[in-house]
């Protein structure tokens, strides 16, 4: 399978209404219902970068996450399918695990894995391009530079044509939503829907519901990215809604009402949501609207993938048994 394959895979992805109380009309978009490597928005994200690396006629990639991320998972995935040497920079800080199963899939599929402690990524990612490069490769970090600047329109791009194929299923559903949610972590995703709101001048609310960051920290990575790109100007704010109220006290932290979010969406509608990114942010999503007291409209959440980490929360979702 070629990368134009992969490609043609992402197909449009379904959006159907979900079982769960609540005081408004909920829809799902299916993103993790991508046919390749278990989806997500991380499969449209790595496809941009394999798509630039191509362009820059790089010969090895670079990816950068902790030991939970998806779009690491993605791109050692597209990397053994392409034959690409791939090297992975994973940092870990106290209160994240090691281990996960898009930790063990990225080992399981060939990439070189890189560990470092949080606050040294940038010398570590520092002293891999350069050994790279001594040994005659490359390298493509998908952040762009050491500093993990240079690569934000092409990180941008594919949810902004999200945004376009959102519009034309709403002519298909005969629907408009006047709120468009989802989990929000480096702010890729929710910057490319806001270039698609900022191009139609769209009149949705675009929320990003933190899964770590507080809000001066995500605000200002997601304007960093809109800023780059050429088709946006003036100030971007006044369109950006990040919410940082749910984040349970940093990444890869939940509470009880994450578990019950999950097992319920999953014991209602068979969709798996995870305790680190879907689950933590539609449980957010569902306390923001209430607690803003929004009732009666339509809201979009889209599931932006993750199922591997579904399974490492078995347990503690579920605890051995489905209630009655």
């Amino acid at each position: 399978m070629g990368c134009s394959q992969i490609q043609d895979l992402l197909l449009t992805t379904p959006i159907t209404k979900l079982n769960y109380h609540c005081e408004n009309h909920l829809y799902i978009k299916r993103d993790d219902l991508l046919p390749y490597s278990f989806g997500g928005n991380k499969l449209r994200i790595a496809l941009e970068l394999l798509a630039d690396f191509r362009i820059k006629q790089c010969d090895c990639f670079v990816s950068y996450g902790s030991s939970c991320s998806n779009l690491n998972r993605v791109v050692a995935n597209i990397c053994r399918t392409e034959g690409i040497p791939c090297y992975v920079v994973s940092s870990v800080a106290d209160s994240e695990c090691s281990v996960s199963n898009n930790s063990i899939l990225v080992e399981a599929l060939g990439a070189t894995i890189v560990t470092c402690a949080k606050d040294n990524v940038r010398a570590t990612v520092r002293g891999l391009l350069n050994q790279l490069t001594a040994q005659g490769y490359k390298p493509y970090y998908i952040y762009g530079n050491e500093d993990g600047n240079g690569n934000e329109s092409v990180l941008v791009r594919a949810y902004e044509k999200v945004f376009d194929e959102i519009l034309s299923q709403e002519k298909a559903l005969r629907i408009e939503f006047d709120y468009v949610c989802h989990a929000s972590g480096t702010g890729m995703t929710q910057s490319g829907l806001l270039l698609g709101k900022l191009k139609y001048k769209s009149r949705k609310h675009i929320v990003g519901l933190s899964i770590a960051r507080n809000q001066a920290n995500g605000t200002a990575a997601i304007c960093r990215y809109l800023n780059s790109s050429l088709s946006v100007t003036g100030d971007v704010r006044c369109a950006l809604l990040f919410e940082d109220k749910y984040v349970c006290g940093g990444y890869g932290q939940y509470d009880s009402r994450v578990v019950q979010t999950i097992r319920d969406v999953f014991e209602k509608n068979g969709i798996p949501m995870d305790l680190t990114y879907t689950g933590k942010g539609f449980c957010g999503m569902i306390q923001y609207l209430s607690e803003n007291q929004i009732k009666n409209k339509n809201v979009l959440f889209i599931h932006t993938g993750g199922t591997p980490l579904f399974f490492n929360s078995l347990q503690t979702v579920f605890g051995g048994k489905v209630s009655q």
